[in-house]
């Protein structure tokens, strides 16, 4: 979720962008991103606070999206003596998001 707080006289209205361009209905003090996908990583957000006096931008977000780890080595089975120690492994990777930039 981003948001932002803004008064002023008329009452300000809101236009949330998502990489420069306008989102559809983000027209309130704050956007909720419910489902957010590897997709949006680097995504830059921002908002246009207007009324009759004029329009301001606010600074880009930049929205991360961190992904799930993977397990990469699945724990196998084990056979022991009672009383005996049993161990078990398992490996994850874990990928990071890389962020890249246009030029």
């Amino acid at each position: 979720m981003f948001s932002v707080t803004a008064t002023g006289t008329p009452a300000p209205t809101y236009q949330w962008n998502q990489n420069g361009a306008p989102i559809a209905g983000a027209t309130g003090s704050s956007y909720t991103i419910s489902s957010a996908q590897s997709s949006s990583n680097g995504a830059q957000f921002m908002v246009t606070v207007a009324n009759s006096a004029g329009s301001v931008n606010s600074n880009a977000a930049t929205l991360t999206v961190n992904s799930a780890p993977t397990i990469t080595t699945q724990p196998v089975n084990v056979t022991v003596v009672a009383g005996s120690a049993a161990m078990f492994s398992v490996t994850a990777t874990v990928r990071r998001p890389r962020l890249t930039s246009g030029t």
